[in-house]
């Protein structure tokens, strides 16, 4: 977590819109899932609601563990998370399949070697919070490179009308595919208007949503994780 935009100016007020997307949240039921369960989920889901691979603004969260700390602690990839009954699986949908969604009640997902029952479900909508997070954005840079991927991010953003103030990403991480591994980073935004926390949730940054990555969720203070050196 080296590498970051870094703009002091005032937030910019603007009426917030209304979103066009949704998070559906499930209570589940089981025991654990793999750490790196980004491909099992996606395929179990996707089986079961087809149209999930056709809509547009459709995006899978990942199943995270208390054991995140907000996302900047670096779980174990090839771990297992165990699951609480407060554990949730959350899917963004257009509003208008917020009904086809629910269809999702009572079935059971094979996750590789682990199982999930779907029990109930509840909306919920997006935040307007002014810092979002997300756990995985794809790095399309084969340097590896922090400030390549926050140039990637930028250029995401820029793409949705929106010039990043502050930006902060993590350390690389890998999801196993089918036959690949996709690598990718944490990458936290700060000091947008709602308008724009709303379009980065919206649409999200870069490939692969339907796999977890540049998914964002509302974060807290990016105080928390970024002091800016002193003068001495």
């Amino acid at each position: 977590m080296s590498s970051a935009y870094w703009t002091e100016s005032e937030l910019e007020k603007a009426k917030p819109i209304n979103p066009v997307v949704v998070d559906i949240v499930f209570k589940i039921r089981g025991q654990q899932i793999a750490a790196d369960h980004a491909f099992a989920l996606s395929k179990a889901l996707t089986t079961e609601l087809p149209w999930l691979s056709t809509e547009r603004e459709v995006s899978i969260h990942l199943i995270h563990g208390a054991q995140s700390a907000n996302g900047w602690c670096k779980p174990d990839d090839s771990g297992i998370i165990e699951l609480s009954g407060r554990t949730r699986l959350i899917i963004r949908v257009p509003h208008s399949r917020l009904e086809d969604a629910k269809a999702l009640i009572g079935a059971r997902l094979n996750l590789d070697e682990h199982k999930i029952e779907i029990l109930d479900a509840k909306p919920r909508p997006l935040s307007t919070n002014s810092t979002i997070f997300s756990h995985h954005v794809r790095s399309l840079d084969d340097t590896n490179s922090e400030p390549a991927f926050l140039a990637s991010a930028a250029h995401w953003l820029e793409d949705l009308a929106i010039t990043p103030k502050k930006m902060l990403c993590g350390g690389m991480r890998h999801l196993k595919m089918n036959e690949s591994v996709i690598s990718t980073r944490s990458l936290l935004i700060a000091e947008l208007n709602p308008n724009e926390s709303i379009a980065v949730q919206t649409h999200g940054l870069g490939p692969d949503r339907l796999f977890g990555c540049g998914v964002f969720v509302p974060s807290k203070s990016i105080s928390a994780v970024h002091q800016p050196e002193s003068d001495h």
